[in-house]
């Protein structure tokens, strides 16, 4: 007796399976630095319109944390000691003085409009592995 199965492509597939993980992960590593550049760009453009801020704009960048966790993309100015980006928080929601009142758009915004592009592009990724 003979199933109605075809098992021809099974061993392919398995195989496919097993390196999907590491394929995904890099694609997907590649699909968020993407988006983080985009969204880098956003932000430094929206700095580089301030009249005051606009020297803060070539401290915006971005890193990619790659670990067991998951894959994350951190955007924005860099902050440290001596660091220029410190005042970004200025550009972006005012001071003590002026609370809610920064000349920069909230980078929120930037992250906001990126995101449909990212979850449609992770979501064909997805497509493509099961197909």
């Amino acid at each position: 007796m003979t199933s109605g199965i075809d098992s021809s492509q099974l061993g392919t597939l398995t195989a496919d399976l097993r390196e999907a993980p590491a394929f995904v992960q890099a694609a997907a590593e590649g699909l968020l630095k993407k988006g983080a550049g985009n969204i880098k760009s956003d932000l430094r453009s929206d700095m580089a319109a301030s009249t005051h801020f606009a020297p803060l704009a070539d401290t915006i960048d971005y890193d990619i944390v790659n670990d067991a966790t998951g894959i994350e993309a951190q955007v924005g100015p860099h902050h440290g000691s001596g660091e220029p980006g410190n005042l970004a928080n200025i550009a972006y929601w005012g001071s003590s003085l002026r609370p809610g009142r920064g000349h920069v758009r909230d980078p929120k915004e930037a992250l906001e409009a990126e995101a449909p592009k990212m979850e449609d592009a992770l979501a064909r990724l997805a497509g493509g592995i099961l197909q």
